[in-house]
């Protein structure tokens, strides 16, 4: 699957720095969420996060790669949508440092409607480039 996202200006300024560090495993969180939020370089939280759990990314040297299995949709859960994935600095609050809302095909995005049992599985690459993003 494809997906449409990017890394906001705070993720900027945080994210090549923790590149550059190789020497430690750097813990963050990764969150999903039930709106489609409109993705911005100002963009400080998703629309409507419903779960976030902490991670430890995999590193290479000029990119993350983001891969969590988040807990199992409860019976209580189920009918939520799944549409947008963010990384973040903190358990509660923090900063954003990335967004992604999934698509199929790489233009439009697309929600999923979860039934209990089910997992959301993101995987994402952020890889920065020298003289972009």
């Amino acid at each position: 699957m494809a997906g449409l996202g990017g890394i906001t200006r705070i993720g900027l300024s945080i994210l090549p720095r923790l590149l550059g560090d190789s020497s430690q495993a750097h813990v963050l969180y990764v969150a999903w969420g039930s709106a489609e939020t409109t993705i911005t370089a100002s963009s400080l939280m998703l629309g409507q996060e419903r779960q976030r759990e902490q991670f430890t990314p995999t590193m290479f040297t000029d990119r993350f790669r983001v891969y969590h299995a988040f807990t199992a949709i409860t019976e209580e859960q189920e009918g939520w949508v799944f549409a947008e994935i963010g990384l973040f600095d903190s358990v509660v609050g923090g900063n954003m440092l990335a967004i992604w809302l999934p698509s199929e095909n790489g233009v439009d995005t697309v929600t999923y409607t979860l039934a209990e049992g089910d997992i959301v599985r993101p995987t994402v690459t952020i890889k920065i480039a020298t003289g972009s993003w």
